[in-house]
């Protein structure tokens, strides 16, 4: 009996333990001053679980409901650059550190096209460690479709120097749900990186090209994207390293090509934001992508490579106006073409 008795309280004192867990931390800059107002994701597989905002003291907290089969998180706030950590099974207590990125006052300016990168010198190191990340992603999306949730804003701004994300206040979130299962047929080692579009679309600001921009975040991690591309590091900071890609010699002749730089984190070994930019013959057009990488997760816990956030923009040649689209994706859904079937065509979305 006595023995029974210890068994049975050690079981409820897992029970209790467990269900106090909960994922909580703080959010700090370089100097590890807490940094107050943070927007703080909790990702649970491929979906947003909940959202936080940091206290004076920079600390936010999930609660236990929340924090069941936690995956990651995600923090951002304007002036800083997105940090985004993977959670392990234990992991209940975390800092997220966040490096100071400049914004115009206007808003966030969209980096300078990296002319000063292309073309590189291929670095056995930015290899080494791109290589790494991208073995670490699962690669479901390689045979399987998607389906994605987002809040979402389209604009047109006077300049450049006004491009940026948008106020979660001004967001729409309704009806931003897409089928992504376009990265299964779209392969830019054949079709190059954009398309010209048919004359008389009457969509003026969408310039004269169309950029599967659906592929991007999965294709940088890809093998087709590594024999594409140079890469070499460019930068490094706190907790990253910053590489640079450039077009192949002798690759994608005659087609639209992509350069920019990659930002990989060293804490876990995953991308953590992408810049890209497309280059296309005339009539040429000003038109790139910031990608922010989800926390997000597989059934078997491997990272998805997918985005938390997506800003584009296209300047359409010899204009001074500036379209923008930004997306913030609450969830993602992987699995096989039929699981789409059923749903509205303006749900299913198209290429």
């Amino acid at each position: 009996m006595h023995r029974a008795f210890v068994v049975l309280s050690l079981l409820l004192a897992c029970v209790v333990r467990a269900a106090a867990a909960q994922v909580a931390g703080r959010v700090v800059d370089e100097r590890g001053d807490p940094v107050v107002g943070a927007a703080v994701e909790l990702w649970a597989g491929d979906q947003k679980a909940a959202t936080r905002t940091s206290d004076a003291a920079g600390r936010f907290a999930f609660g236990a409901d929340e924090s069941h089969g936690a995956s990651g998180l995600l923090a951002r706030h304007p002036g800083y650059r997105a940090a985004r950590v993977q959670l392990g099974v234990s992991a209940t207590e975390v800092t997220l550190r966040l490096a100071p990125e400049p914004v115009m006052v206007e808003g966030v300016t969209a980096r300078a096209a990296p002319h000063r990168l292309c073309p590189n010198r291929e670095s056995a190191e930015a290899r080494a460690l791109w290589g790494a990340a991208a073995a670490r992603y699962s690669h479901a999306l390689d045979t399987l479709a998607a389906a994605s949730l987002f809040a979402w804003d389209e604009r047109t701004v006077s300049s450049e120097t006004e491009v940026g994300p948008v106020p979660p206040e001004s967001l729409h979130r309704n009806a931003g749900v897409r089928n992504q299962a376009q990265w299964r047929w779209w392969r830019p080692e054949r079709w190059g990186y954009a398309a010209p579009l048919v004359p008389g679309h009457g969509y003026a600001e969408f310039g004269a090209w169309y950029y599967p921009l659906e592929i991007l975040a999965p294709h940088l991690v890809s093998e087709a994207f590594g024999t594409l591309h140079t890469l070499s590091v460019v930068g490094r900071e706190a907790g990253a390293v910053e590489i640079g890609f450039c077009p192949r010699v002798g690759m994608l002749r005659g087609m639209a090509r992509v350069e920019g730089t990659l930002r990989i984190s060293t804490r876990d070994t995953l991308l953590a934001e992408a810049h890209v930019e497309f280059r296309t013959r005339a009539p040429d057009e000003h038109a790139g992508a910031d990608l922010v990488y989800a926390p997000a997760a597989e059934a078997d816990g491997r990272p998805l490579s997918v985005p938390s956030t997506e800003l584009f923009w296209r300047r359409p040649a010899g204009r001074t106006a500036v379209f923008q689209r930004y997306r913030e994706y609450q969830r993602w859904d992987a699995g096989s073409d039929t699981t789409f079937r059923g749903l509205p065509a303006f749900m299913r979305g198209g290429p």
